[in-house]
């Protein structure tokens, strides 16, 4: 799914039109600030530029944990 804005796959994420949003993270800070809690917010880190990843908090656990440990392993 490719959306133009920002706004339109935020909105596909709370209605469930999306399970990921990848994204540089300068480009989410104006609509998802620190200690939101309408996403899980997983930051990329070893990247030339600052990416972020925002799961739809409507999948299930089990699924945010396998992407949690596929960042974890990609730190190693």
């Amino acid at each position: 799914l490719r959306l133009p804005r920002v706004t339109d796959a935020l909105t596909a994420l709370d209605y469930d039109k999306a399970d990921a949003f990848v994204t540089a993270s300068f480009t989410l800070k104006p609509y998802v600030q620190d200690g939101d809690t309408r996403f899980n917010v997983f930051r990329l880190s070893e990247t030339d530029e600052e990416s972020a990843l925002a799961l739809s908090k409507n999948l299930p656990e089990e699924f945010v944990q396998k992407v949690q440990a596929t960042l974890d392993s990609m730190e190693a």
